[in-house]
């Protein structure tokens, strides 16, 4: 069986989580698509307004999973460069 270098394994890593994170960029997206900045009901409307509460409450779950993503994303792509560049370096190397 082929071993796995480290470069390879960090690549396949950060594609699943960017390919996570951009699924939940456009999800946040769609349903922010209902966000209304300001709202002027009336007592019959008071439907509308439970369901932008609703809306902001998914978003307001969604955006911190999100930030992590980015980190965790941004920081492996970091990490794959650093590799990339040591390996130029010194050569091919097997991390």
């Amino acid at each position: 069986m082929q071993e796995v270098s480290l470069f390879t394994l960090t690549f396949f890593i950060w594609a699943g989580i960017t390919v996570v994170l951009l699924a939940l960029l456009i999800y946040r997206a769609i349903v922010g698509i209902h966000e209304e900045d300001q709202l002027f009901l009336d007592r019959a409307e008071a439907a509308l307004e439970q369901e932008q509460v609703e809306v902001l409450r998914r978003i307001g779950r969604l955006d911190p999973i999100i930030t992590v993503l980015g980190v965790v994303s941004g920081s492996l792509i970091l990490i794959l460069a650093g590799i990339w560049i040591y390996r130029g370096l010194y050569g091919q190397v097997q991390l």
